[in-house]
């Protein structure tokens, strides 16, 4: 299937529907089932990833296999080909990525390849993030930048993946054919004179998206000029999956399934009796399961996968700390007990911070116990009791240590 969606608005963030169009309709009649390619569904690809970066990747010296792979007539060409020594302070790599190596290889028609792509660049985080949520499953980028002068860099091939293939610069021409169903468990290279025919036969342009569920085979060239593309992979959950989720969650902190039989023919007796309990405890907490709850901790979970998120611990923290002052309004981390105070010598305090203890002046007690019986204060709260210059001074201290935060950053 084929859609028109170029009159979408200028791109500020990836949304799913910049995927995947309706999501309704993308899951009840694409998802899983059939390939939909939406032409001009990403107005800028640009602000995605410019070549420019990728430069500045490439000449970083810091990239190594298996994040970089190159290919070339559907053959992958080994590391060393493209790979030299190279010396980080008193430490020495011998697998970094050399440009030079690069550009040779490229220039004699080998694709490059960049796996996990959104473990460097912050914009295919925040794709790989939103696929995340949307459909409950890990999410990676991979990019293939490949010759101009219709070079195939990959044999014809399926993916135990969905993929989102989304045109960045250049043209890709493309070849695809029928869903294999059941899906295959893994991906594998295919011959064409057995596909036969295929089902789709376009040119993807900057801007195009398209969607190839689990298992469809594929192939891919350049037109007349270098091409770019990201692919970006998603691992659907199986519900065998999900449920060993669900035991491990409802079982591992239960002392009851913390016995450690020994599996031994002549204890026979006492591991099947071991076993008995431990399913009748299993089938009883089961039973006991809110089955909504247990659905939304699995969003949740999915929404935390590898390659997903995007933390600006550093720059927020950076920014709390440069615009403290007494009108500064502070909340208690979630997760985070109560600090707890003991005397010490020499009229000082020992304040424990989950592991940590450190010894401050005595004199600082009533903004302690404030801190100690309120979970959101001001730092006028404290500076009431110890002025404003030990305040701010405190505050800092208890938002370096992660005890506290700026309650701007909780809203």
């Amino acid at each position: 299937m084929i859609t028109d969606a170029r009159e979408a608005r200028p791109l500020t963030n990836i949304k799913f529907e910049n995927l995947a169009g309706d999501a309704d309709t993308f899951l009840d009649e694409y998802r899983d089932k059939k390939p939909l390619l939406r032409v001009g569904a990403i107005p800028a690809p640009h602000e995605l990833l410019t070549l420019k970066e990728v430069d500045d990747l490439l000449t970083s010296e810091a990239i190594r296999p298996p994040y970089f792979r190159m290919a070339k007539e559907g053959d992958q060409i080994r590391d060393g080909v493209f790979t030299k020594l190279t010396r980080v302070q008193l430490s020495h790599m011998d697998d970094v990525i050399d440009p030079e190596k690069v550009i040779e290889a490229f220039q004699g028609g080998a694709t490059v390849t960049w796996n996990s792509m959104n473990h460097f660049n912050a914009n295919l985080r925040e794709v790989t993030s939103t696929l995340s949520r949307a459909l409950g499953c890990r999410s990676d980028v991979v990019s293939f930048l490949t010759p101009g002068g219709g070079v195939q860099g990959f044999a014809p091939h399926l993916d135990n993946t969905e993929v989102f293939v989304i045109q960045l610069y250049g043209q890709k021409k493309w070849r695809v054919w029928e869903t294999i169903t059941p899906r295959p468990p893994v991906g594998y290279a295919l011959d064409t004179q057995a596909l036969g025919e295929p089902t789709m036969g376009f040119v993807m342009n900057p801007g195009d998206v398209l969607y190839l569920p689990w298992g469809t085979p594929h192939v891919a060239s350049s037109v007349d000029q270098m091409s770019f593309h990201l692919s970006v992979t998603t691992k659907p959950r199986s519900l065998s999956e999900l449920l060993q989720d669900v035991v491990k969650d409802i079982t591992e902190d239960d002392e009851a399934f913390a016995e450690q039989p020994t599996l031994n023919e002549s204890r026979s007796a006492n591991v099947t009796e071991a076993l008995s309990r431990a399913f009748q405890r299993l089938i009883f907490k089961l039973g006991t399961l809110d089955v909504v709850e247990t659905f939304n901790r699995a969003i949740a979970r999915a929404a935390r996968q590898t390659g997903t998120g995007h933390i600006n611990f550093f720059e927020n923290l950076a920014e709390s700390e440069a615009a403290l002052d007494e009108t500064s309004r502070l909340i208690r981390v979630e997760g985070q007990r109560v600090l707890t105070v003991n005397d010490a010598p020499d009229g000082k305090v020992d304040v424990t911070v989950g592991l940590r203890t450190y010894r401050m002046n005595a004199k600082a007690m009533p903004a302690l116990k404030i801190l100690q019986e309120n979970s959101a204060i001001t730092v006028a709260d404290m500076s009431a009791h110890i002025g404003r210059s030990a305040a701010i001074t405190l505050a800092k201290t208890f938002l370096r240590v992660g005890y506290v935060k700026s309650i701007e950053d909780h809203q």
